[in-house]
């Protein structure tokens, strides 16, 4: 089950003309997914593909917030959220589960403020406990934030060697003399990747994903995912 049914909302703005938020449905993928592209704040876990990998894998309802200025057709922000329903914990909703990122993209922070919320009384509506919105920086400085969690980057560039630790380079090393190898591909691999990635989860004590999830993934972004 995708989005069920809950009816358009129009929010005033502060100094601003007033938005509506609504639930798209397939007919405004090509829109969103414009949005999406043409905007540096989102990520590929913004696509509206993954809320189809979530529904086909899982189940969980998803509401995609789009919001427009009244009476003109340009998307000027999005929140994409799915819904949990856990026994143990209630229910909630996240933007996104099962993935690092997601949250509000929007052209100024009155449009953030709205789809907001849009997204709490929502969730008030449907029972939840919490809203989840896991952005790539902080957002909403008033808001409970969680930092239990980090994400490192580091970027490709020349002379990347030389900036690695040396137990890093060591361990590298050890692995070229071990005759490891690195193989690069699709579905074909995924039964050899599924074996390593359970195994590996299994011993670092946390929950493993379906392989369904992998085989919805690949299956969805055929041209940019990678099995290594």
């Amino acid at each position: 089950m995708l989005a069920e049914a809950v009816a358009a909302r129009e929010v005033t703005v502060p100094a601003g003309p007033p938005l509506t938020i609504t639930l798209p449905g397939n007919g405004d993928r090509a829109s969103w997914d414009a949005y999406v592209n043409s905007r540096p704040a989102s990520t590929g876990y913004h696509d509206w593909a993954w809320r189809e990998v979530i529904d086909r894998t899982f189940g969980h309802p998803a509401f995609y917030l789009m919001a427009r200025v009244e009476g003109r057709p340009d998307v000027t922000g999005i929140l994409p959220l799915v819904e949990i329903r856990s026994r143990l914990f209630g229910r909630t909703m996240t933007s996104l589960p099962f993935v690092n990122y997601g949250g509000i993209v929007a052209d100024s922070d009155a449009v953030a403020d709205a789809l907001l919320a849009f997204a709490r009384d929502l969730a008030v509506r449907r029972g939840c406990r919490h809203v989840e919105l896991r952005h790539m920086a902080r957002r909403f400085e008033e808001l409970p934030c969680r930092q239990h969690k980090v994400t490192m980057r580091l970027p490709l560039a020349p002379g990347l060697w030389d900036r690695l630790d040396r137990k890093v380079r060591n361990q590298i090393r050890k692995a070229m003399k071990s005759d490891l190898t690195v193989e690069r591909g699709g579905a074909d691999l995924l039964s050899e990747f599924y074996l390593v990635f359970a195994r590996n989860m299994r011993d670092l004590g946390t929950p493993v994903y379906t392989r369904r999830l992998f085989e919805e993934v690949l299956r969805s972004f055929p041209d940019r995912t990678r099995l290594v």
